[in-house]
């Protein structure tokens, strides 16, 4: 009995533990990602197109630079 306990406990931290993991790989993906899009917005040179899903703006150099959201899939690209 003890060792089924022990085994079910054992499962279950592992579990957890991979939960945890994957939670703190997400968060620093997004964390990334947001670091990096508001530096462009930041440096840009002027806002060219806007709307509630996207916006687009031109760098420096007068390159294009689109953030759109699909709210349907809930990505960002």
């Amino acid at each position: 009995m003890a060792l089924l306990v022990i085994m079910l406990l054992s499962l279950y931290s592992s579990r957890s533990f991979a939960a945890i993991a994957n939670y703190v790989d997400m968060d620093e993906r997004s964390q990334l990602a947001l670091d990096k899009m508001s530096r462009e917005i930041r440096q840009a040179h002027r806002l060219v197109k806007y709307s509630p899903t996207s916006i687009t703006i031109e760098d420096n150099s007068s390159n294009p630079v689109q953030f759109i959201y699909d709210p349907e899939a809930r990505n960002l690209v």
